[in-house]
């Protein structure tokens, strides 16, 4: 009784596994394929403008 619990928590957890590995390998093909889209943006682009408190815009004129 206790082994077939045992059996099917184990592949459980083994096709848990197996969903969590194969979304993120869908995750890297999908970023693959939309690199092109995916280069032309900066990293200043983030904020809303360049007046915002926002911690992900980098100033481009760190001159």
């Amino acid at each position: 009784m206790f082994e077939t619990k045992a059996v099917d928590l184990g592949t459980f957890f083994f096709n848990f596994m197996l969903i969590c590995v194969a979304s993120r390998l869908l995750d890297l093909i999908y970023d693959i394929f939309n690199k092109v889209e995916i280069e032309h943006i900066s990293i200043g682009d983030v904020a809303l403008d360049e007046n915002s408190n926002s911690p992900f815009f980098i100033d481009r004129n760190l001159n």
